[in-house]
C-alpha cells in the first residue's frame, strides 16, 4: 500500500483493509476527567476539544467494562472514526486460524497521552478494543508492551474484507 495523506476506508484495496495488532499494553485506566490536559490539544478548537472530553468521560465510565483490552496496532490502513466494529479476528501469519467474533474499537491513544476517537492512516496507536464473549486464544500469544520475541500479530477485519484478505493469502 502507497502512503498518502488523508485516506478513507473507500480508498483501500478489501484484501488490505485490516488493523495489525502486535501486542497487548499494560494500562492504568484513568479515573478523572482532569486526566485529559488541555493543553496537550492545543490545535484542537475549544468545539474540538469539547468532543474529545465528552468521549473521554464516556470511556472513563467503561472502567468497569471485562471485555477491555488494551493493545498495541501497527498503522492504520486508514483514517478511520471510532467506534470501529470488525467481525473477524486473524493470525496474520496463519489466516487458517481466525474466528468470527465481534470485536469494536473504542478508543485510542497516540505518544502515551494523547486520547483521541479516530485513526490515523500510517499511524501506530495504542487502543482501547472491546471482545464481545471470551477473547480467542491468541490473544494470550501476543506479546506484553513489545518485549518478547515473539512474532505473534492479530488482524481484524469485516467479513466482506475477510474474504479478499484469505484469498490473497492462497494466491501469494
Amino acid at each position: 500500500m502507497k502512503f498518502m495523506i488523508n485516506v478513507s476506508e473507500e480508498q483501500i484495496l478489501p484484501e488490505e483493509k485490516f488493523l495489525l495488532i502486535d501486542s497487548l499494553y499494560d494500562f492504568e485506566f484513568p479515573k478523572c476527567i482532569n486526566e485529559l490536559k488541555r493543553e496537550r490539544y492545543s490545535k484542537k478548537s475549544d468545539e474540538e476539544f469539547e468532543l474529545i472530553k465528552q468521549e473521554f468521560e464516556s470511556f472513563l465510565r467503561e472502567n468497569e467494562n471485562p471485555n477491555l483490552i488494551s493493545v498495541g496496532m501497527y498503522k492504520s490502513y486508514a483514517d478511520i472514526n471510532l467506534p470501529k466494529t470488525y467481525d473477524v479476528i486473524f493470525d496474520i501469519r496463519n489466516k487458517s486460524r481466525f474466528w468470527y467474533q465481534k470485536t469494536i474499537v473504542k478508543y485510542a491513544y497516540n505518544y502515551k497521552d494523547i486520547f483521541h476517537t479516530d485513526l490515523w492512516q500510517g499511524h501506530s496507536s495504542h487502543l482501547i478494543i472491546e471482545i464481545i464473549g471470551k477473547p480467542p486464544i491468541i490473544f494470550n500469544e501476543l506479546n506484553i508492551n513489545y518485549k518478547d520475541t515473539n512474532k505473534t500479530c492479530i488482524g481484524l477485519c469485516n467479513k466482506f474484507d475477510w474474504e479478499f484478505i484469505k484469498q490473497k493469502n492462497n494466491n501469494a
